[in-house]
């Protein structure tokens, strides 16, 4: 655990957590253990399921595993940026039972906005334009578990704010399951010798199962909070949307300059190299979320040593969120590099053998994600989003211009050169506004 304290919460939450029966054996989950492990089921879920999808159907069915993915990152970028970024900035500087209000009202506006997901999941199920394709199902379940996966990712971030990584590792574990179940299933009748296909449908849905059971198993581990009183609807509204309205400019901005490539190779390339495109890319996020988890393990607790112990303790818990991410990203961006055929054609099939260049590259993008988060976590404390939004701005505007000329010439290997260009762009120029900023 970090050096810093918990906030006046602390001792509230240490009584909320004696209140269960944890096994054991969890107690060794606890801090770094916990966020780590927990984000790294996350992610291990996601590569398998990918796998999964590849080896029974093929670059072409991953490929429309991606594009429904796309979307779903989408919807769930924009729940980041409104809901999560904001909360994990503002809650630990809130009282006891302030942190509880936030949350409960949080929690019932997501629950009243199911009541607009269903009906668009049934419109795009039954719409004249996609009746009859394989794509308006795969829009449906994809929207469909958008909106579980944003609740169940909504409560285990709580955990994390609450300074309780312990109860989301739980809320992930359920979450992780019903993906890894359905992909070691499909691989074990794989390698059986069973012609069974899933489905881009198919892997979709089952991540809309995650995050049922994982809304399911945070609402239980933080009943107490949820049943509070909520907070003045005004009130909760003006505090996110005065940080979320720049989070969310930036990841729409995030979303075309990275994860709507896998979109853009289908429809200027085939669903062939887009399939290949995102396996790579399936691969990048293992190093890429385990960043994720240092930020959700990291950022409140920054948070909380800026307020509490002012510019010595948030460098202090800076210096200890990088080198956690250098140990946690080094090593599988090495294997990228220097493995990448390995990597590849084990995991995903001979097929997937023309992509061995993009993978050695994005081992670089990997690394270069590091200090893109070091950057990040200074500007989210410091609550300054529109710092933010103006690197992605720049990487917005160098995506339009280079992606047409370099799509021709390079193939599917353009979308990896972009990932590198935008993620050293967004890291520095976010990072030398945020300077000029301070020497005012």
């Amino acid at each position: 655990m970090s050096s810093v304290d918990p906030l006046p919460m602390g001792t509230s939450v240490a009584k909320n957590m004696s209140r269960w029966r944890w096994p054991a054996w969890s107690s060794q989950l606890a801090g770094p253990l916990a966020a780590i492990a927990d984000q790294g089921m996350a992610s291990a879920a996601s590569l398998i399921l990918g796998i999964a999808v590849a080896r029974t159907s093929g670059a072409t069915g991953l490929a429309m595993y991606g594009i429904a993915l796309t979307g779903l990152l989408m919807l769930t970028g924009l729940h980041l940026a409104l809901v999560i970024q904001p909360l994990q900035v503002q809650v630990p500087g809130l009282s006891e039972r302030a942190a509880a209000a936030r949350l409960a009202r949080l929690a019932g506006w997501h629950v009243r906005s199911g009541l607009m997901v269903v009906p668009v999941a049934l419109v795009l199920l039954t719409g004249p334009q996609l009746l009859g394709s394989t794509w308006g199902p795969l829009a449906a379940v994809a929207v469909l578990a958008a909106w579980t996966r944003t609740g169940g990712e909504f409560l285990r971030r709580s955990a994390y704010a609450r300074l309780d990584p312990r109860r989301g590792w739980w809320i992930s574990l359920a979450g992780s399951l019903p993906p890894v179940a359905v992909a070691l299933v499909t691989l074990g009748c794989s390698f059986a010798g069973s012609a069974f296909v899933l489905s881009p449908f198919a892997a979709i849905s089952a991540w809309a199962v995650g995050g049922f059971l994982a809304v399911a198993v945070g609402r239980l581990l933080l009943k107490s909070e949820l049943s509070s009183p909520p907070e003045p609807a005004i009130q909760t509204w003006q505090a996110h949307w005065g940080f979320g309205r720049w989070a969310m400019l930036s990841t729409v901005a995030l979303w075309l300059t990275g994860h709507a490539f896998t979109l853009v190779a289908a429809a200027a390339l085939g669903l062939v190299e887009a399939g290949w495109f995102h396996a790579v890319r399936t691969v990048l996020g293992l190093p890429l979320a385990l960043l994720l988890a240092v930020d959700a393990l990291m950022t409140p607790r920054a948070a909380a040593a800026l307020a509490q112990g002012g510019e010595a303790a948030f460098r202090r818990v800076a210096d200890h969120q990088a080198v956690l991410a250098l140990v946690l990203v080094v090593p599988p961006a090495l294997a990228m590099a220097f493995f990448p055929h390995l990597l590849l054609t084990r995991m995903f099939g001979e097929d997937f053998a023309p992509a061995v260049p993009m993978l050695r590259l994005a081992g670089a993008v990997a690394v270069a994600g590091v200090l893109d988060r070091m950057v990040a976590l200074r500007i989210n404390v410091r609550q300054r989003p529109a710092v933010t939004l103006a690197g992605f701005a720049v990487a917005m505007v160098v995506t339009v211009a280079l992606l047409p000329i370099l799509l021709p010439q390079l193939g599917a290997s353009a979308c990896v050169w972009l990932l590198l260009l935008n993620t050293i762009i967004m890291t520095v120029v976010p990072g030398l506004l945020l300077w000029l900023g301070r020497q005012r």
